[in-house]
C-alpha cells in the first residue's frame, strides 16, 4: 500500500494493539482487546476491529456511497446470523467524518450503523466477534468466552477515502467496529465510537496535486459526473471544452425563449453574458455538440484544424494504425464521454437552479419541441451494446427487442426521463401498440448489467408502478420519510447532494372494505404526477410477474425490496374496474410466487420492509384464495408475533408504524375461524398461577405477548402521539381472537381485563371526537365480547364495572354500556 494510505488513529486511550498475521501490502488488519481495569472483568471488555483494503482504482464516484453502505450491511449480516436476535438504533445513516487533524484534501463518505445484539445463540462457541480465541493469551482466552455470551453494543462505521494525492484516482475503504459488552447510554456509546473513527487521518504528510495530470484526465473527459464536480469546485480544473458546453445549454435556453418559454431563474442572455453564441446559430444546440464531437483531447483551443493522423493520435491510436474498426471505436468512446459530460452540463452542472433534465422534459412533453426531442435522445445516448450510437428517434429504440434486450445509455438522464413521464409522453405519441411502455418497464426490471446503476433504475421503475396504482392519497397512519437508494451526486460547488427521500404510508382503517394504497411522497406534490401505466390484463401480466421476479435475487437491495413490495401492496388494494378479470389474474400471478418470496421479509430489520410486508399480508388475507394460501404456510404468524415480542435492552420494541401494521395483520387474520386457532397454538402454552382462585391455569403465549404490548411496563408508548390508535388496533387484535373462541376468550379476559377498564376510566378523550380509532370504544367492544364467559363476568363485577361505564354513558358509547351490563347483571 502506499505510503499515503497508511491509517493512524490519534485517539489510543492506552489500548495494547496486536497486528494479525496477514498483515501485509495488500491488507491491514489492526485488533485491539481491552479492559477498563484488569482482564478478570468482562463488564467493560471491548474490542475494536479496524480492517483497511488495498488502494484500489477508481471507477465511478457514483456509487460510492452505495459502496460504504453495502459494505456496513455485509458486517451487520456477519454479526447478526451469529446472535439470536439484534435490534439496530437508530436508523441506518450516512456518516460525516468531522476531524481533519492533517489537512488531508481527499473525500471522506462513510457510512454507520449501531446494533445490540441478544445472547448468541450458537452453542459451539461460534459468535458474532472478528477476533479468533486462538489469537488471545490468557487470562484474556477465559474473559473472552464469558464476552461472547453477552448481549452486547455493536457500532459499524464504513469509510472511503477517495481523490487520493497527487493524482486524485485511488480510493481506500476502512472498517471500523467498535463492540463492547457494556451497555451504556447509547449517546456515550456512539461518542465514544465516533471519537475514534473521526480521528482516523494519514500519516503522509504531503499532499501536493498534480494539476498537469488532472487537466488532461479533465480535457479527455475521463471523469464522470461526481468527478467532474470535485475536479471543478475544490481544484478548480474544468475540461478545455466547458466553454462550448456552455454555449450548448445556452442555445437550448434561446430555443426556448424564442417560443416564449421563460425559464424561472433568466433568460440566454443574461447567464454567462461573457459567452457569445454565433450570429444565426443561436438556437441550434447540434451546432455546439458537432464540434466537440470532432475535435479530440488536446486539440481544443488551439488555432489550426487537426488532421486525420491527429485527431486519432489524440484519441489514442498506435502511430500506423490503420485498423479501420480501432479509429471507429475510438471516435464513438470519444462522441461518448463527450455527450456524458453535456448531460452533466445541462442536468444542473453548470447552471445550477437553471436548467436540468427534468424543466427540459417537462416542457418538451408540453409543448411540440422536435430538436430538444432529439437533444434528449443524445444525452441519453441509448445503443445495443458493443455497438455505435445511431440517430435513430428514441421511441423506435425502445419498441427494437434486440436494443432492450441488452443496452447501454446515460444511467441518470433514463432515470429522470422515466420520472417526469417523457418516455410514456414519447412511446405512447407515437406507438401503436398501447403495450410498449409497460415492456419497456419489464426490460428495465430484468436488466442486470452494471448492477449499482441498475439500482436506481429500478427503484424508478419500481416507484413509478407504485404510484400507477395510488387511487386514494388519503392515510390514515403517520408518514416517515426514509433515504431512497440514489446515488448523490454534487450539483454545484454551493449546493450538498440531493439525496431522494420517499414516504411510506401504513395501514388500514378497520372499518373500511378495502384498506388506503400507500403513497410515495417527495418534492413533487402528487398533483403534478401522472399514472404512466395503463393497467390492463396485458400489461398486468407482464409487469407484476417482472417485479416478483425481482423480488426473488438473494443480492437485491433492500430498499429496492421496500418499493418494489409496496408496489405489490397498492396493486392487491387498488379498485380494479374489471374486478372477475383481474381477481382471476391476481390469483394466477401472486398466489405461486409473491407469497412464498414477500412473506419472508417481515423479519427484516429495515422497518419499512417489515412494515410494508405486513401490508402486503393483510390485503392478501382479505381475498379467499389468497387466504387458503396463507394457511399453508403459516410460519408468517410466528414471525408477526416476534415482531410485538419486548426486547431485554433498549429499545424494547420496533417502531411504532411497524408495530402498527403486526398488530393490524394479527386483527384481520383473527377475524378468521381457522387463523383463530392457528395465532393462539403457533407459539405453545404455558402455565401460570392464578392469585386470586389460586390454581395453575394453561394460556397462549401468542395471546400473553399481545396483553404485554397493552401493558407498556416500560412506558414506551405512554407519550407517543400515535399511542391510542396502535392500542385501538392491538385491543381489536385480542378482540378478534375472542370471537367465537371460549378459551381464548378466558385467557384474554383474565390477562386484560384490568387494563381495558384503566383505559374507560382513565381516557381523556374528548366527546366530539371523531378519531375512527377511539380508544375507549375500542376498550368496550373488547369488554363486550369478553362477557359472552361467565369468569369474565365475575371479573368485572368484582371490579366495579358499573360505576366505571356509568361515567361514559354520555359520550356516545350508551349501546355498548347496556350490553356490557346486561351480561353482567345476569352472572
Amino acid at each position: 500500500m502506499a505510503d499515503n494510505n497508511d491509517l493512524r488513529s490519534d485517539n489510543h486511550n492506552n489500548h495494547d494493539h496486536s497486528p494479525s498475521k496477514d498483515q501485509n501490502h495488500d491488507k491491514i488488519e489492526i485488533r485491539r482487546m481491552s479492559t477498563q481495569s484488569n482482564p478478570s472483568s468482562f463488564e467493560e471488555f471491548i474490542e475494536v476491529y479496524i480492517k483497511v483494503e488495498d488502494d484500489v482504482k477508481m471507477r465511478s464516484r457514483n456509487s460510492s456511497l452505495l459502496a460504504v453502505q453495502r459494505a456496513a450491511e455485509r458486517f451487520q449480516n456477519k454479526f447478526g446470523k451469529g446472535a439470536a436476535d439484534y435490534s439496530i438504533i437508530p436508523v441506518p445513516r450516512r456518516y460525516q467524518k468531522k476531524m481533519n487533524l492533517t489537512g488531508d484534501p481527499a473525500c471522506w463518505i462513510g457510512w454507520e450503523i449501531q446494533m445490540k445484539t441478544v445472547t448468541t445463540s450458537n452453542s459451539d462457541g461460534n459468535s458474532n466477534s472478528v477476533v479468533e480465541r486462538e489469537t488471545l493469551t490468557h487470562p484474556e482466552a477465559s474473559v473472552f468466552q464469558e464476552f461472547q455470551k453477552r448481549n452486547r453494543n455493536i457500532s459499524i462505521i464504513t469509510l472511503r477515502r477517495e481523490y487520493i494525492p497527487p493524482v486524485l484516482e485511488y480510493h481506500v475503504d476502512f472498517a471500523i467496529i467498535y463492540n463492547t459488552s457494556s451497555m451504556d447510554a447509547f449517546s456515550k456509546f456512539r461518542k465514544s465510537m465516533e471519537l475514534l473513527a473521526d480521528s482516523v487521518s494519514p500519516v503522509y504528510r504531503s499532499f501536493t496535486v498534480d494539476k498537469y495530470i488532472l487537466q488532461a484526465r479533465a480535457d479527455a473527459l475521463l471523469l464522470d459526473e461526481a468527478s467532474f464536480e470535485w475536479y471543478g469546485s475544490r481544484q478548480t480544473i474544468f475540461p478545455q471544452c466547458m466553454k462550448y458546453a456552455v454555449m450548448f445549454c445556452k442555445s437550448i435556453i434561446k430555443l426556448f425563449n424564442e417560443r416564449g418559454m421563460l425559464l424561472e431563474n433568466g433568460s440566454a442572455d443574461s447567464i454567462f453574458p461573457d459567452i457569445k453564441l454565433k450570429e444565426g446559430e443561436e438556437s441550434d444546440p447540434f451546432m455546439y455538440s458537432n464540434i466537440l464531437a470532432s475535435t479530440p483531447p488536446g486539440v481544443l483551443g488551439y488555432d489550426f484544424v487537426p488532421n486525420e493522423g491527429t485527431v486519432l493520435k489524440c484519441l489514442g491510436a498506435n502511430e500506423g494504425e490503420n485498423d479501420s474498426k480501432n479509429q471507429l471505436s475510438l471516435r464513438e468512446a470519444w462522441k461518448e464521454r463527450v455527450w456524458y459530460y453535456l448531460a452533466f452540463c445541462v442536468d444542473g452542472g453548470l447552471m445550477p437552479g437553471v436548467l436540468n433534465i427534468k424543466t427540459i422534459a417537462k416542457l418538451a412533453t408540453e409543448h411540440d419541441l422536435p430538436v430538444i426531442d432529439r437533444v434528449l435522445a443524445n444525452l441519453l445516448y441509448l445503443r445495443p451494446l458493443n455497438w455505435p450510437h445511431q440517430q435513430t428517434p428514441l421511441n423506435v429504440k425502445m419498441q427494437d427487442a434486440e436494443t432492450m434486450k441488452n443496452f447501454r445509455c446515460n444511467e441518470r438522464v433514463l432515470e429522470r426521463l422515466l420520472s417526469t413521464g417523457y418516455i410514456h409522453h414519447s412511446l405512447k405519441n407515437n406507438c401503436d401498440t398501447a403495450d410498449v411502455y409497460s415492456q419497456f418497464i419489464v426490460s428495465l426490471l430484468r436488466r442486470t448489467q452494471n448492477a449499482d446503476e441498475c439500482t436506481s433504475i429500478k427503484f424508478a421503475v419500481c416507484r413509478q408502478i407504485a404510484d400507477s396504482l395510488v387511487v386514494c392519497v388519503e392515510s390514515p397512519i403517520p408518514i416517515r420519510k426514509t433515504t431512497a437508494p440514489q446515488s448523490e451526486r454534487l450539483r454545484s460547488p454551493t449546493s450538498r447532494r440531493i439525496l431522494r427521500k420517499f414516504s411510506n404510508s401504513h395501514g388500514s382503517d378497520r372499518r373500511t372494505s378495502s384498506p388506503s394504497p400507500v403513497v410515495m411522497e417527495d418534492n413533487v406534490t402528487y398533483s403534478a404526477r401522472s399514472a404512466f401505466i395503463d393497467w390492463n390484463e396485458a400489461s398486468i401480466k407482464a409487469v407484476i410477474p417482472a417485479l416478483i421476479e425481482m423480488i426473488k435475487s438473494e443480492s437485491l437491495d433492500e430498499k429496492l425490496k421496500v418499493i418494489a413490495v409496496v408496489g405489490l401492496v397498492n396493486f392487491t388494494r387498488k379498485q380494479w374496474q374489471a374486478k372477475e378479470m383481474v381477481h382471476t389474474v391476481i390469483h394466477e400471478i401472486i398466489i405461486g410466487d409473491a407469497l412464498k418470496y414477500v412473506s419472508p421479509f417481515i423479519l427484516s430489520k429495515h422497518e419499512d420492509l417489515a412494515r410494508h410486508t405486513c401490508s402486503f399480508l393483510i390485503s392478501c388475507c382479505q381475498r379467499e384464495p389468497l387466504k387458503q394460501e396463507l394457511q399453508k404456510n403459516s410460519n408468517f404468524v410466528k414471525d408477526t408475533l416476534s415482531i410485538l415480542t419486548i426486547n431485554q435492552y433498549p429499545p424494547y420494541y420496533r417502531s411504532i408504524e411497524t408495530l402498527l401494521q403486526a398488530t393490524s395483520l394479527i386483527s384481520s387474520l383473527a377475524m378468521d375461524t381457522a387463523f383463530r386457532t392457528i395465532i393462539s397454538d403457533c407459539l405453545g402454552y404455558e402455565q401460570q398461577l392464578d392469585p386470586s382462585h389460586d390454581e395453575i391455569f394453561e394460556q397462549s403465549v401468542a395471546i400473553r405477548i399481545l396483553v404485554d404490548v397493552l401493558k407498556d411496563d416500560k412506558r414506551t408508548f405512554f407519550k407517543h402521539r400515535y399511542r391510542d390508535r396502535f392500542f385501538a388496533q392491538l385491543i381489536g387484535a385480542l378482540k378478534n381472537l375472542s370471537l367465537h373462541h371460549n378459551v381464548n376468550r378466558k385467557t384474554i379476559g383474565r390477562l386484560s381485563i384490568p387494563m381495558l377498564l384503566l383505559i374507560i376510566a382513565t381516557d381523556e378523550k374528548l366527546k366530539e371526537n371523531t378519531d375512527p380509532y377511539n380508544l375507549v370504544e375500542a376498550a368496550l367492544r373488547c369488554i363486550c365480547v369478553l362477557t359472552f364467559h361467565r369468569q369474565n363476568c365475575q371479573i368485572l363485577k368484582k371490579l366495579n364495572i358499573d360505576q366505571i361505564i356509568d361515567k361514559r354513558s354520555e359520550e356516545g358509547f350508551l349501546d355498548l354500556i347496556k350490553n356490557i351490563g346486561y351480561m353482567c347483571s345476569n352472572v
